[in-house]
């Protein structure tokens, strides 16, 4: 007669070089019963093939990575090459070739995102197609989009005499074949900054100019707040607070304060922001990597008057 059992549990261990696997089961007689098995090779074959997998893992990201900065370095060239021309004809022949990159880039970023790679969500991709704004998943698809064309954006401010906001942007760090082109950008909706078609002042139908932009040096801009009627804008490479005094949306005078051209006071400057005293304060930035701290870095200036 078969005897009849019921597992209780299982436990698998390793001692010394072996794996041992011990599987508890309790007999129709109220009995228990132990079964010791050897299972070392199976383990070992367990891990490499979970080693192998997390070594594709790494090289999956890894071209997955390459392919997609590849995508946006040709699409940007091809937005650079566009800005060159007048006529239409070649510009919209440019942006056509544009397009069908990006089309690319997004099914590639749709199949690596997917549990298949042997095909994607046609909803999900013609989705991100008519929106054309899901390439690199910034942007909730389901949010209201109030503005495009930014680059990266560091610090936003809002002129509390008007509610007007304002942004501060790093230009392109040579991806594109060149860096600078940083720039403050008065935010309307609905309007498109230009990044990746566009750097700088193209004065280009459809596009918004920058309030300000530095096309030569980098700057770059960090965070900024509005003190006594003014935009006070941190820098990091410029090493300096930059004034902006504005009158109908417009930069009608710019000061750097703390550097002169050739000594900076602080060093990189971070962030500005208005404090509960009516003061403005100031961060440093010496110590994130890039700058070169000094005694007593990094701190937090207070200023009390112009």
């Amino acid at each position: 007669m078969r005897e009849h059992r019921t597992q209780k549990h299982s436990d698998t261990t390793k001692r010394g070089d072996r794996w041992q696997q011990v599987d508890e089961y309790e007999t129709h007689d109220g009995g228990t019963l132990l079964i010791r098995t050897d299972v070392t090779d199976r383990k070992n074959i367990e891990e490499k093939i979970q080693k192998s997998l997390a070594e594709k893992e790494v090289l999956l990201q890894e071209i997955h990575h390459r392919v997609k900065n590849n995508f946006q370095v040709i699409s940007s060239l091809l937005s650079l090459q566009a800005a060159k021309y007048e006529n239409e004809q070649v510009v919209e022949a440019l942006e056509d070739s544009r397009q069908r990159v990006m089309a690319m880039a997004r099914v590639h970023e749709h199949l690596y995102s997917s549990e298949d790679l042997a095909s994607i969500n046609a909803k999900d991709y013609l989705t991100s197609v008519v929106a054309g704004l899901n390439l690199t998943g910034n942007l909730d698809l389901k949010s209201p989009l109030w503005s495009l064309g930014h680059r990266n954006v560091q610090g936003l401010a809002w002129d509390p005499a008007t509610g007007q906001m304002y942004a501060s942007e790093h230009g392109p760090s040579g991806e594109v074949g060149f860096g600078a082109y940083d720039e403050i950008n008065r935010i309307v909706k609905g309007g498109n900054y230009g990044w990746p078609l566009m750097v700088g002042a193209p004065k280009r139908r459809g596009y918004r100019d920058p309030l300000v932009a530095w096309p030569r040096v980098a700057t770059p801009p960090s965070g900024m707040a509005f003190w006594r009627g003014d935009l006070y804008v941190a820098t990091l490479g410029s090493e300096a607070l930059v004034r902006i005094s504005l009158k109908d949306g417009r930069a009608t005078r710019i000061e750097r304060w703390f550097n002169d051209g050739e000594v900076s006071r602080y060093g990189r400057l971070r962030d500005a922001v208005l404090g509960p005293d009516g003061a403005l304060y100031v961060l440093t930035g010496n110590r994130d990597f890039r700058g070169s701290p000094r005694r007593g870095d990094d701190r937090i200036l207070r200023i009390t008057g112009h």
